[in-house]
């Protein structure tokens, strides 16, 4: 991880995340910097501005419709697995060449299915997991 780098927690529920921001932002003496993202919509336009060494993205977020560039853009049907939709973007946009994907899930079936999917771009870390094992994925950024 490079001295002074940024990350991207995209996660609805927000009773955890602050926390673990700060948790990452103590762990590493403020080394790396987060940002957090609570709908799809914040986190494309965060991902737009900022340069990220990694997205920490859940893979199950609630539904959402929303305008971006003037173009009406409906990322996911309810009850999908719609982190799903910024892996793609991720993916599509060239994103995930420079930043390094974490997906995070409680689902076993789902994360299993996502490592086939989408061999090589992205990485998975299953729901409950270790600020210290975040740590170690993050470090192994590309």
């Amino acid at each position: 991880m490079k001295m002074n780098s940024s990350i991207l927690i995209i996660d609805d529920e927000t009773w955890g995340v602050k926390s673990l921001a700060e948790c990452i932002e103590l762990s590493t003496d403020n080394v790396i910097h987060v940002d957090i993202a609570q709908t799809i919509e914040q986190a494309i336009n965060l991902i737009e501005i900022n340069k990220y060494s990694a997205i920490l993205c859940d893979l199950m977020m609630p539904p959402e419709i929303f305008s971006f560039n003037g173009e009406i853009l409906i990322f996911h049907e309810p009850n999908s697995l719609n982190g799903r939709k910024i892996i793609e973007y991720c993916i599509n946009n060239g994103i995930s060449k420079k930043t390094k994907i974490i997906v995070t899930s409680i689902a076993f079936q789902a994360s299993l299915e996502l490592i086939e999917e989408y061999k090589g771009e992205i990485d998975i870390l299953r729901k409950p997991f270790l600020v210290e094992d975040l740590l170690n994925k993050i470090n192994n950024a590309h």
